[in-house]
């Protein structure tokens, strides 16, 4: 017999509804995001573990295997969008500015926020830099990504200026101008921006400006001229400063003091048109010789000259001749030395200048084995041997004419290198007439003397003459009047002709002649009338003449002026703004009397 039976075998096979969790997008400010899916019993993550944290950099598909509690499995997918765009940042243009100038601002833009690395958290940040400084900002957008960038600002020093450099005397006063800033500070502790400095040695003086917050420096030079003496020949060298009455006469190269001249108070047209040379020859010596006459000159190597260039002397004027020692010693051993090969009578050292309007030169025309033609003795003043800069100068005061010299020796029978050893020559007013004095002391074949007198220093004529008493060694004492002396000043000279007609000149001397003259000038500025007051005890003609600077007359006037007191007024608008000087002159041209003035618009 059979029978049956069943069994129902239900399968189980649904898949777990599996979730991954909502897709989500991270950005800088929520950069992670947890991995959590749902629907089963366990989970297997393509990356990570169930509850793991994420921070993915690109977008990522995570998928998730979710098994039931049957077994089954099923899968989802989430997908972290990244959202990490960094904001575009920019600190603004780099700016240049000027130290204490206007501070700039700089703007930042890109982002929702801002730190700057000088503390300033908004996008605009005013800086106020001392020096070249770079601001960098952090800019955040609103994602909460960041980032950086930079603007420099450069600083650019302040035109801070000390002045130029510049070259005087020792003791000459000089003006330093600072400028730039607002306040100044020297090396020298002088607080403002004019400094009056009067540097006895080369000195660098240094000056602080402030300007603001902000500060610089600057330098400037004052050189300090000195004597020095000059190794090789220095022509034409004009005049430069004037210390204590002093017009010293710098070498061209180093710029130091080689000659001075004091020219007094009434020889401007003459000091500005002047120029200097001092030549010194190679050779130790200059000398003309005769071993069989047993003569013999010698002279310095270093010589000097003055070259007025057209203008005059007004009153005489004192001159400092810087020397070497050695050159003279050489010059001075010279006579012992041709004596001890050849015999001869020694003749004495002395100084001497050369006849106005003759250049001196050390050649055959001027020098012979005889001596110096054409010129005379000068007296040095330094007996004590005094010194500048340690250098020993030859002083000759009232000089009245210019030319050049230098010192010799000889050997011969005079008492002096010169052919004529002229011990003074004088003048002098007297009642209604000038008396000319002069002595010799030795006269070697002299004819005799003729007086020469000009009234502009210049243009001479003979006025009478002496008949020379003769003989070596012999003091000889002459006189002559002058019976019609010029109103004014009186230039004498002595012409000292020799028998064979050679001859010489003296130096020139000045005499004041006439009534009482006088005459003073007001306003001084001028702008258009200047006045001339003249005191006079005679009638007076001449003129009024003007001259420039460089000694150029650029106006003039006739003018007649009876007895007492008178006043003359010139209109002088048409000059330029300058220094002038005004001279009267007599109807012979001679010079009554001069002043300076200033001329201004």
């Amino acid at each position: 017999c059979t029978a049956t039976a069943s069994k129902v075998v239900t399968v189980d096979q649904v898949a777990p509804t599996a979730s991954a969790g909502a897709n989500v997008t991270v950005t800088c400010a929520s950069p992670s995001t947890t991995l959590m899916a749902s629907g089963g019993t366990s989970y297997a993550w393509s990356t990570g573990a169930q509850g793991a944290v994420v921070t993915p950099t690109a977008m990522t598909t995570y998928t998730v295997t979710v098994t039931g509690a049957n077994g089954c499995t099923a899968t989802a997918s989430k997908v972290v969008t990244v959202d990490q765009v960094a904001p575009t940042a920019s600190a603004g243009a780099d700016v240049t500015i000027t130290c204490g100038a206007a501070s700039p601002t700089l703007v930042a833009t890109g982002g929702t926020g801002y730190a700057w690395s000088n503390s300033v958290n908004t996008a605009s940040n005013t800086v106020n830099p001392t020096a070249t400084t770079t601001y960098t900002v952090t800019v955040t957008g609103a994602n909460g990504c960041t980032s950086t960038s930079a603007a420099t600002v450069t600083v650019s020093p302040f035109a801070a200026s000390a002045g130029s450099n510049v070259a005087v005397c020792p003791g000459d006063p000089t003006t330093l101008t600072a400028t730039g800033g607002g306040t100044y500070a020297w090396s020298n502790s002088v607080n403002t921006a004019v400094n009056v400095v009067t540097p006895m040695a080369t000195t660098t003086y240094t000056v602080t400006v402030t300007n603001g917050a902000c500060s610089a420096t600057a330098s400037v030079t004052v050189t300090v001229d000195h004597v020095i003496l000059v190794p090789t020949s220095a022509m034409a060298v004009p005049p430069a400063c004037t210390v204590s009455g002093w017009t010293n006469y710098l070498e061209p190269v180093s710029g130091n003091i080689l000659f001075q001249i004091n020219w007094g108070t009434t020889n401007a047209v003459a000091k500005a048109a002047a120029t200097v040379d001092v030549e010194v020859l190679a050779s130790p010596m200059y000398s003309a010789q005769s071993a069989p006459a047993q003569l013999a000159t010698f002279v310095m190597r270093r010589s000097w000259n003055v070259n007025l260039n057209g203008a005059t002397l007004v009153d005489p004027v004192n001159v400092r001749f810087f020397y070497d020692t050695n050159e003279k010693a050489a010059v001075v051993a010279a006579p012992g030395i041709f004596i001890a090969a050849n015999g001869g009578t020694p003749e004495p050292f002395i100084w001497f200048k050369t006849n106005s309007g003759i250049p001196y030169s050390p050649s055959p025309a001027l020098i012979d084995e005889n001596g110096i033609k054409t010129s005379f003795e000068l007296t040095n003043v330094n007996t004590a041997g005094s010194t500048i800069d340690g250098v020993l100068y030859a002083q000759f005061d009232g000089l009245v004419s210019f030319s050049g010299g230098t010192g010799a020796t000889g050997v011969g029978p005079s008492l002096s290198p010169l052919p004529v050893k002229l011990v003074s020559f004088k003048g002098r007013k007297a009642d209604k007439v000038v008396v000319l004095n002069w002595t010799s002391a030795s006269e070697q074949n002299v004819a005799r003397f003729e007086v020469e007198r000009s009234v502009n220093g210049n243009n001479f004529i003979k006025i009478g003459e002496q008949k020379a008493k003769g003989g070596l060694n012999i003091k000889a004492d002459y006189d002559l009047t002058d019976a019609r002396p010029e109103n004014g000043i009186n230039y004498y000279r002595l012409k000292m002709i020799d028998s064979d007609g050679k001859f010489e000149m003296s130096q020139v001397v000045a005499v004041t002649y006439g009534k009482s003259f006088a005459t003073t000038i007001y306003p001084n500025p001028v702008r258009a009338e200047l006045n001339l007051v003249v005191s006079t005890e005679d009638a007076v003609d001449g003129k009024v003449v003007v001259f420039d600077m460089q000694g150029k007359a650029v106006w003039s006037s006739e003018m007649s002026v009876a007895k007492n007191l008178e006043v003359k007024t010139f209109d002088l608008s048409t000059l330029p703004s300058g220094m002038y000087t005004i001279r009267i002159e007599g109807q012979s041209g001679n010079v009554l009397d001069t002043h300076k003035f200033i001329k201004r618009d």
